[in-house]
């Protein structure tokens, strides 16, 4: 993977270096203080989440690749992921096109947990990818979600929002998975539907119904450039960086005084 650049102004470069690694690599375990009971539950669970629109980073200096954070506002919409889950005796089995994500988080929440056994995964997403509607962070809240109902439900709807936020990551070409950008917004508002504000480090400042039953207008055009991987981390970083030292205290007052 090349190394990216960020360049924010005249004093400010910083460079990532992507690297890579198998599922299963580089996993952040919660630190559960009691051992959950597992009670793998016959048949199939099957969980629902909605897609969610990021309105703004509140300051894109606060967050990495291994660093989750930087704040930020969005709300979830009525355009749906889901994920069909069941338990099985032994190893994995997953039917969706962007595995390795999947069975990234089938090793975190098993280790989490102290899950031995295996899952048998279907999942769907909207299939809207790289238009700003969070595929990955809806499918991952479908599937952690579905594995742990499977399971006996031994975690939280919290536990599962810092898991998937601190281990977020995107798949590569060659099946393996690298650490994504992540301000956690995603999967708050999939999880708890409606508006949800973020501040730094994963912390849910402020959640609340939105906008029931209103419709919201996505423009989606046609367009030969593309808004992914390199091109994506260009957009956002090297102009938004420079913007949000200049905006950063101005977004966070708005958000958290007038909101």
């Amino acid at each position: 993977m090349p190394t990216m650049k960020i360049r924010g102004g005249d004093l400010d470069l910083v460079e990532y270096e992507f690297s890579p690694f198998a599922p299963g690599e580089q996993m952040q375990i919660l630190d559960l203080k009691n051992p959950p009971a597992l009670v793998p539950q016959a048949g199939t669970v099957t969980v629902t989440t909605p897609a969610r629109i990021h309105l703004s980073v509140l300051d894109m200096n606060r967050f990495a690749p291994d660093h989750p954070g930087g704040g930020g506002i969005g709300f979830a919409l009525s355009v749906y992921c889901s994920a069909a889950v069941s338990c099985t005796d032994k190893g994995t089995a997953i039917h969706y096109s962007r595995e390795p994500i999947i069975r990234h988080f089938v090793e975190i929440f098993s280790k989490t947990v102290g899950y031995t056994g295996g899952f048998r995964i279907s999942a769907k997403d909207h299939e809207l990818k790289h238009v700003g509607l969070g595929s990955t962070g809806s499918i991952l809240v479908s599937v952690v979600h579905g594995m742990n109902a499977a399971v006996g439900s031994p975690l939280s709807e919290e536990q599962i929002r810092l898991l998937i936020g601190n281990n977020y990551v995107e798949e590569t070409a060659d099946g393996r998975v690298t650490r994504g950008f992540e301000t956690g917004v995603g999967p708050a508002a999939a999880t708890y539907g409606g508006m949800a504000v973020m501040g730094d480090e994963l912390s849910l400042v402020c959640h609340h119904p939105f906008a029931e039953g209103k419709n919201v207008f996505i423009v989606i055009p046609p367009t030969d450039v593309s808004s992914a991987g390199e091109h994506e981390f260009d957009l956002l970083m090297n102009r938004a960086r420079n913007l949000d030292y200049r905006d950063r205290e101005l977004k966070a007052y708005l958000l958290l005084m007038d909101f």
